[in-house]
């Protein structure tokens, strides 16, 4: 920003750029909410890359940036000043989000450009003949301006990329990689803890996925980037993370007791920062166990989706009956075969898995099946017939039900029970 000193002292500040009467920088703090979503309109009408972005980044971030941005503008141009620390990282910070969600260089500075001129047409529309000399020197300290956002934004973004583009070099993921494969040479190092909390994640859609025209690439970094950061902030950044849009692995030191409450509420903040359901596995290892521990709990996230179990944090121990039952062998198959008389029979089939699924409350049933509750029962006593085993006793329930969760670990479903799933239900 120009200003000028007299006799060695302090710039001076310099005067107001006044149009139509009225100071600029005035207009623009009068004005901000209209200003702010005319910029919104702007990147959605002229960049391919923000009419992709989902409709949360555009409405929150970008324009809460937006916002700070013109007041940064005001002040600038009304004081003849140059960016704060503050104001400069909150513009680089933005810029480096952008570079995270995949979007380019030259849209995010176009994005400021736009802007700028947007000031500018808005600012002059109510000039005369004697406001030139004003309207001249607008120019001259909007580009000042524009010079100091790039400056930010620029900065923040190749900073980003820098940081991207090393991570595969970074110590984390050196280390990560050689707790998770069990690498010997690189974990004779005193960064090492003698426990680890192991956590297998797996992430549900998030509901911009279903909307038409949004980039679902950008949307998965931006998920996968705000459980990362939820999590790193909860362990004063100790976590070694590998995650991306569908879930992954995280390791964390362990120095105290194991507190599962603490990771259901870590996990718990995360769902709700990521804006996706979240479902995860946890243990406790030592470095040579990670692997096997990681394997394990990969097991488990598959018979919680078997079983259709709700998002939560789970051990072993909570599936352990189930876990048991659908491991490979002979005898799975046998029993899995329990239940292949009910291939012909769709309707019974998808009844029994419904009936399962709602913990053997036949009123559940019958209301997610759109049937009366009695039909419920007759259907039931079918199932009972065709299988040769009495589901509604106890012990015959039980080998169904065992052989239900052998089936679905076999990767067999019956007619029904894909109808019913394809749907959503």
């Amino acid at each position: 920003m120009r200003t000028s000193a007299v006799n060695g002292h302090a710039p001076t500040r310099p005067e107001p750029v006044v149009i139509a009467g009225t100071a600029v920088d005035r207009i623009l703090l009068s004005e901000l909410p209209d200003i702010v979503e005319q910029m919104i309109g702007g990147h959605r009408r002229h960049s391919t890359d923000y009419q992709r972005l989902p409709p949360e980044v555009l409405q929150n971030d970008v324009r809460s940036v937006s916002t700070d941005a013109v007041r940064y503008y005001a002040r600038w141009l009304r004081e003849g000043a140059s960016a704060t620390p503050r104001e400069h990282d909150r513009l680089a910070e933005s810029a480096a989000r952008r570079a995270e969600e995949g979007l380019s260089l030259e849209a995010v500075l176009s994005a400021y450009c736009r802007g700028i001129q947007g000031l500018y047409l808005r600012l002059t529309e109510a000039a005369d003949a004697q406001d030139l000399e004003s309207v001249r020197e607008l120019g001259a300290r909007l580009f000042d301006c524009l010079r100091e956002a790039v400056n930010a934004v620029a900065g923040g973004y190749v900073d980003e990329v820098r940081q991207r583009a090393g991570a595969e070099q970074d110590a984390k993921q050196v280390l990560f990689s050689a707790l998770l494969n069990e690498n010997p040479p690189a974990l004779v190092d005193n960064t090492v803890a003698s426990r680890y909390v192991v956590l297998n994640l797996a992430l549900g859609r998030h509901p911009d996925e279903l909307r038409a025209g949004i980039n679902t690439a950008i949307l998965g970094r931006r998920v996968a980037g705000r459980l990362r950061r939820t999590i790193s902030a909860a362990t004063d950044d100790q976590a070694l993370t590998s995650l991306n849009a569908r879930g992954g692995i995280v390791l964390v030191p362990l120095e105290d007791d194991f507190s599962r409450q603490r990771w259901a509420d870590v996990l718990a903040a995360a769902e709700r920062v990521a804006g996706v359901p979240v479902t995860a596995v946890v243990a406790v290892a030592a470095p040579d166990r990670i692997r096997a521990a990681a394997v394990q709990n990969s097991d488990v996230l598959d018979v919680l989706r078997w079983f259709e179990r709700p998002p939560g944090l789970y051990g072993l121990d909570d599936v352990l009956v189930e876990y048991q039952l659908t491991r490979p062998g002979p005898a799975r198959r046998r029993l899995a075969a329990t239940l292949d008389p009910l291939e012909h029979h769709p309707e019974l089939a998808e009844t029994l898995s419904c009936y399962v699924d709602n913990a053997e409350n036949r009123r559940r049933t019958a209301t997610r099946l759109n049937v009366h509750p009695n039909t419920v029962d007759y259907r039931l006593r079918r199932v009972s017939e065709v299988v040769g085993r009495d589901v509604t006793e106890p012990s015959g329930m039980h080998h169904v039900m065992a052989a239900l969760a052998a089936r679905r670990a076999e990767g067999t479903s019956y007619p029904g029970e894909s109808i019913r799933k394809a749907s959503g239900e």
